[in-house]
Parts: structure tokens; sequence; C-alpha cells
């Protein structure tokens, strides 16, 4: 009984630091890491990943879970907001900050995992896909009240809908791509930027809360040496909110 109990507590740790190691990593590096990359970060043999996960979309399932229901808890916290404009900012923020730190979860979130998964998606990978749908489905709900109250209350002009946050989405998260690990917040200009657009009436500009990249340090992101086009063009998987 002893020996059980020490083997299902092993088997516990382990589980634990495979989930935290992925979620470093896939953080990091993306969804295209593979399990033996994992096993290897986790100091453990690629044998035990598939003791604890089936696949990869396993794995990414029980990394992303928690995350997709922090996101719609985000929103409907957003969505009971007093003051609706001042939600649906709060809510742009705070949703760029996280996509913004985890490389993994901006391709999942944004689609750019369907093209891991091939023309022949397993079981397990329609789980993913049906999570994400489900998660997406439950915060368009809250979006388009939270929308609905700010423009009736003034503060958001009048033709912005709910489907355009996936084009903020966009805009945003390109710019964290192309500013990378030396400007890690320059994407927090571009989310100042749009939210003075979207707002419809407003005293003035809003300081934006970081500075501005210099015109040397411009041309060192644009060099097509040190990001790749799809990070200049935003037609990357991965720009993202």
């Amino acid at each position: 009984t002893s020996t059980g109990r020490r083997v299902r507590s092993d088997a516990t740790a382990n589980r634990e630091r495979l989930l935290a190691v992925a979620a470093e990593v896939f953080a990091v590096e993306g969804l295209s890491t593979t399990l033996a990359d994992v096993a290897t970060k986790a100091g453990i043999g690629v044998g035990t990943v598939y003791r604890h996960f089936a696949n990869k979309d396993d794995l990414i399932y029980h990394v992303y879970a928690p995350r997709l229901r922090m996101a719609q808890q985000l929103t409907e916290r957003a969505t009971r907001s007093r003051d609706a404009w001042e939600g649906l900012a709060a809510l742009i923020e705070q949703a760029s900050w996280q996509l913004a730190i985890d490389k993994g979860f901006r391709q999942f979130i944004l689609g750019g995992y369907t093209e891991v998964l091939g023309d022949s998606p397993s079981e397990t990978s329609m789980r993913l896909l049906s999570l994400l749908e489900q998660t997406h489905s439950q915060v368009s709900a809250h979006l388009d009240d939270l929308i609905g109250r700010a423009k009736s209350a003034g503060a958001l002009r009048a033709d912005f809908e709910s489907t355009d946050i996936q084009l903020l989405a966009a805009a945003i998260q390109a710019t964290v791509d192309l500013g990378g690990t030396e400007r890690p917040d320059v994407y927090r200009r571009v989310v100042g930027l749009l939210l003075d657009g979207l707002r419809q009436a407003r005293p003035g500009p809003t300081p934006l809360p970081a500075r501005a990249l210099n015109s040397a340090g411009l041309s060192q992101f644009l060099d097509a040496g040190h990001r790749s086009p799809s990070a200049v063009t935003g037609d990357s998987t991965q720009s993202a909110m």
C-alpha cells in the first residue's frame, strides 16, 4: 500500500511537472514544439510523457483549457463593469497582455494551430477545436452585450462591431512578433492608439504606455535577417490577440 501511494504520488508529480514545463516551452517556442522537446526540458524520458498524455494535442488541451476558462471569466467580469467603455478597454488591454506573453496561446486562439493539425485531425485534435469553438461562442455573447452597452452610452464609435475585435487582435499581436524579446512592450503603443481610435468622445489623446521605436530600432526589427516577412506583414498565424 505504501509503495502504491508513492507510485501514485510520483506519477502526479511527473504530470504536474510536464504541464508546467510544456506551458513554458509552448509560451516561448510555440505549438510546433515536439513531445520530445518537452520531455528533454522536463528531464524525463519521452515514454513518461506518453504515459500521461496520448499525444501532443492531449498535452496542449490540458495546458490551455484552464487558460480558455480564464479568458471567458475575464470577458464575463468586463461585461459586469458599471462603465461599459472601461470594461471593454480593460478587456482589450488584459487579453492583449495574456497573449503577448504566450506564443503558443496566440497560435491556438487565432487558429494558427489548425495548420499543424493537418488534413486528418484525430479525435483529440477535434476535442481541442471543439473547446476553442465553445469558448469563442461564449465569449462572443458577452462581447456583444458589452459593445452594445458601450455604444448606447455614447462611449464607443457606432460603426464598431464585435468581429472587429479579431482585426484589432491581429494588429496588436503582429507588433508583439515585431518587437520580439528586445521590445516586448512595444505592442502596448498599438493598444493605446487603437483604444483612442475606438472611443467616441474623449477629452484628448491618452498618454501611450510604451516609448516609441527610434529609426535605428525600427530598421533593426524590419531587417529580413532579424524577423521573418510574416512578422512584418502580419500574415503570420501567430499575430493574434
